[in-house]
C-alpha cells in the first residue's frame, strides 16, 4: 500500500480553500487539478489527466442518468413559472387562508406537491407564505423556521420521487464500489433512512413548536404587518419573479405536473421492480429508481408541454422557459462533474503500486 496516503493529498488542498473562501467549486477544482498532478506529473500530463478524469466520470451510465434528471426537471420549473402555475397556486392559496394555524397546516401539507426538491419547494411555498403574512399574525422568524423544517428534513426521508434520492444513490455507489463492496446502493439508501437522526428529530421539533409550543414571553421577532403598513409597503406580487403580475394565473399549470410525475415515478418503479418478478413492496426496492426517475420525467415535460400549446402558449417560450430553467442547475451539474471526477482521482492514487 506504498501510494495509498496520497489520496489525501486533493482533500488536503480543498479544506482548507473552501474554507478560507468559503467556496466549495474552486476549491474542489484545486483538489482535482492537484490530484491530476499527482497522477500525471508533468506540464500537460496534469491537465490531460484531469480533463480524462472528468470525461469518464460524464460519460457513466448513471452520472449522465442523474444530469438529465436534475437539467430536465429544472427545466420543467422553469416551464411551470413561465406559464403561472406557481402563481396562480399562490393566488388561489391566498384567497383562503385567514389564520395563523390555516397557514402553517398549508405549510405542511404543500410538502405532498413539493418534495421533488428543497429548491423547488422553496420558490413555491416562499411566495405563498410571504403573502400571508400581511392577513395572519406570525412572524417571520415562525415562517422562516417552518419553510426550512418542511423542506430538506422531509425530503431527505422520502424514498422515491426525490432529486435527492438519486443524488444519494449515486454518492452510496460511488462509496461501495472504492471500498469493494457489493451491496445494491439504493436498497442501502432505504436501510440508513431510519438512522438520519437529524432529519427525525427536525420534524417532530417543527410540528412541536408550530402548533403545540406557547411561549410565555412576546417575540421581539418582526410580526405581521398593520393596515397601515399594509398599504405603504410594495405589492407581495413584486417579492418573487414567479408570481409577477405579468405572469397569468393557471394553478393546474403546478399540479398537472406535480401530480404526473409523483404518480409515473411510483408507477414504473414499481413496474420495473414487478416485471422482474418481485411482490408489491419488493419490487420498490429492488427497482431501478434511477431509470424510472428520468423516464417518468421525460413523459411530464412531454405532456406538459403539449398542455402548455393547448392553452395556446407559444412553443418557442416553453423551450425559452425549459432551457432557462435547466441552466439555472449547470452550477450543480459542474459541481457534480468534479466530485465525480475528484473521486475517480483518489479512488487510483489509494491503489498500491503495481
Amino acid at each position: 500500500m506504498e501510494s495509498s496516503w496520497l489520496s489525501i493529498i486533493p482533500f488536503l488542498v480543498v479544506i482548507p480553500v473552501a474554507i478560507y473562501t468559503k467556496q466549495v467549486l474552486p476549491a474542489l477544482f484545486l483538489g482535482l487539478l492537484v490530484g491530476a498532478y499527482l497522477m500525471e506529473p508533468t506540464i500537460l500530463g496534469g491537465i490531460q489527466a484531469m480533463f480524462v478524469y472528468v470525461v469518464q466520470a460524464l460519460i457513466d451510465t448513471n452520472n449522465i442518468k442523474i444530469i438529465v434528471f436534475l437539467y430536465a426537471f429544472s427545466g420543467l420549473v422553469g416551464m411551470i413559472k413561465m406559464t403561472g402555475g406557481i402563481r396562480g397556486f399562490v393566488e388561489k392559496a391566498a384567497e383562503r387562508i385567514q389564520t395563523r394555524k390555516q397557514a402553517l397546516v398549508l405549510t405542511y401539507v404543500s410538502t405532498i406537491g413539493t418534495f421533488a426538491a428543497p429548491t423547488f419547494r422553496f420558490v413555491t411555498i416562499a411566495p405563498i407564505m410571504r403573502a400571508l403574512l400581511k392577513k395572519v399574525r406570525m412572524t417571520t422568524a415562525e415562517l422562516g423556521f417552518v419553510i426550512e423544517t418542511t423542506a430538506t428534513p422531509i425530503i431527505v426521508l422520502i424514498p422515491v420521487a426525490t432529486a435527492f434520492v438519486g443524488y444519494m444513490v449515486s454518492i452510496i455507489q460511488i462509496a461501495t464500489e472504492n471500498q469493494g463492496i457489493e451491496v445494491d446502493p439504493y436498497s442501502l439508501f432505504i436501510q440508513s433512512i431510519p438512522f438520519n437522526f437529524f432529519s427525525i428529530v427536525t420534524i417532530l421539533l417543527g410540528v412541536y413548536l408550530s402548533f403545540f409550543h406557547h411561549s410565555k414571553e412576546k417575540s421581539d421577532a418582526p410580526m405581521q404587518i398593520d393596515e397601515e403598513t399594509v398599504e405603504k409597503e410594495d405589492d407581495w406580487h413584486d417579492c418573487h419573479p414567479v408570481v409577477s403580475k405579468e405572469l397569468p394565473i393557471k394553478p393546474m399549470n403546478l399540479l398537472l405536473p406535480l401530480i404526473l410525475v409523483i404518480s409515473l415515478t411510483l408507477f414504473l418503479t414499481w413496474w420495473d421492480g414487478h416485471v422482474k418478478g418481485f411482490g408489491f413492496f419488493e419490487a420498490f426496492i429492488q427497482a431501478d429508481v434511477l431509470d424510472a426517475m428520468v423516464v417518468a420525467l421525460l413523459i411530464t415535460v412531454l405532456i406538459s408541454i403539449g398542455f402548455y400549446l393547448i392553452q395556446r402558449f407559444k412553443l418557442e417560450q416553453l423551450i425559452s422557459g425549459f432551457i432557462d430553467g435547466g441552466n439555472e442547475l449547470m452550477s450543480v451539474i459542474l459541481l457534480l462533474s468534479i466530485v465525480w471526477g475528484l473521486s475517480s482521482i483518489t479512488d487510483d492514487l489509494a491503489s498500491p503500486l503495481s
